[in-house]
């Protein structure tokens, strides 16, 4: 073995320079929200399964397969950073390579944020009765999904991620764009058909506040991955982004889903509270007070539920069956 002479020095090429901060630490972050928020959609998700046993089977099947999908998203995701923080450490080339496990998370929120999309411009449909809106919509969250699964093939063509950001910089400002005003777009349309309907202050109250919850989180998520995308392309803050991104569809759908709970619950309150006043010159007013009748099994079918103005076109649920003998 040749030793170097004394006063002789060895010289070998520069390692690239990191900042970890901007690197490790923003996937880590990422990675971080996402499993806190898995975390809630498991609950959610049960809650939704106990609380509403008689809602469609396909509403049913659409949680399930959203529940699946974060299941395999958060599958991928873990591997991918464990791979990135302890398989590379001390070995700063390692991170110039997206793991293809990580690169395979996309396609689920290519699955995850159509489907949410769809069912969002599904309620447009009920609540509005036009079509235009929903057909759009669909459509351009349709286009969006195939375009993510384009940017995931060039993602695992090439796995090195200066070339990978090459790659996709015209696909991903698309797609991410196109997410964001049709969320806008959703919410926009959706608060103007609940609100113009002009129901009880309470369900309006409630039923907008779903909707603006439902669509902000996802909107602004992909406008924050879309600007750090743009202006820090070489880093991974987009990257941790991205997995918290698909998780905030989830979360919304469940929470609107759940929620029903407590506003046939807040209407049964209204209605018990009017009975034992003795007040019933309120009925067919509106302003105030909740009829019985808009919470019944027959009304929870018809337009004039307060679950099918927040869009949903469900069965009668174990909550509608107790306000029946609310009735006056």
């Amino acid at each position: 073995m040749i030793q170097p002479n004394e006063g002789t020095s060895v010289t070998q090429a520069p390692l690239p320079t990191f900042d970890l901060t901007s690197t490790l630490g923003a996937l880590l972050i990422g990675v971080l929200v996402s499993c806190f928020l898995f975390g809630i959609i498991a609950i959610q998700a049960f809650t939704f399964y106990t609380r509403f046993p008689h809602d469609k089977p396909s509403l049913k099947l659409i949680v399930l397969v959203l529940c699946l999908c974060e299941v395999g998203h958060i599958s991928c995701t873990l591997p991918g950073t464990y791979l990135e923080i302890v398989s590379t450490y001390g070995n700063p080339k390692g991170l110039i390579r997206l793991p293809p496990v990580t690169s395979i998370s996309i396609g689920f929120n290519a699955i995850i944020s159509p489907l949410v999309q769809i069912f969002y411009a599904n309620r447009v449909r009920i609540v509005g009765g036009q079509l235009y809106v929903p057909i759009l919509c669909s459509a351009c969250s349709l286009a969006r999904s195939f375009l993510t699964f384009v940017a995931l093939f060039k993602a695992l063509r090439t796995p090195v991620l200066a070339e990978t950001v090459v790659e996709i910089r015209e696909i991903l400002p698309a797609l991410l764009g196109v997410g964001a005003a049709v969320d806008v777009i959703l919410t926009a349309t959706l608060a103007y058909y609940i609100a113009k309907r002009k129901r009880s202050a309470i369900l309006l109250d409630t039923t907008l506040l779903w909707t603006v919850q439902t669509g902000f989180a996802s909107f602004i998520c992909g406008i924050a991955m879309l600007v750090a995308f743009l202006t820090m392309p070489d880093n991974f803050v987009w990257i941790g982004i991205e997995a918290v991104l698909g998780r905030t569809f989830t979360c919304a759908l469940l929470a609107s889903l759940n929620g029903r709970t407590k506003t046939l619950d807040r209407s049964m309150n209204v209605v018990e509270l009017r009975s034992m006043n003795g007040d019933r010159n309120t009925r067919g007013r509106g302003e105030s007070f909740v009829d019985t009748t808009d919470i019944s099994e027959d009304k929870v079918k018809s337009h004039e539920s307060p679950c099918h103005d927040a869009g949903y076109d469900a069965e009668e649920t174990d909550s509608t069956k107790g306000a029946q003998h609310l009735q006056p």
